[in-house]
């Protein structure tokens, strides 16, 4: 959050929401409603710019380094169709 020129656009109508609902608050008397409405606002664009949130800033998209393949414990398909030598 120290790059304030590189915020996203979402970050930036977050800030200015917020800064057009304190001024509606104040504006209007500190109303109960508007309170809400300005909550309910806010709430809406941080879901939004949380559901948009590029991948490789949520940690599953681009990496500096490869990751390795895991290692997967299962029976090949040869083992599941042919059947079983019969036990003496």
């Amino acid at each position: 959050m120290r790059n304030v020129r590189r915020w996203r656009k979402m970050t930036w109508s977050i800030l200015f929401a917020v800064v057009l609902g304190v001024a509606w608050v104040v504006g209007s008397g500190f109303s109960l409603f508007i309170i809400g409405v300005s909550l309910g606002v806010l709430g809406l664009l941080w879901l939004l710019r949380y559901f948009t949130e590029p991948l490789w800033r949520q940690g599953r998209g681009a990496q500096a380094r490869r990751q390795p393949a895991p290692v997967a414990a299962f029976k090949s398909m040869k083992n599941l169709v042919e059947p079983r030598p019969a036990r003496d």
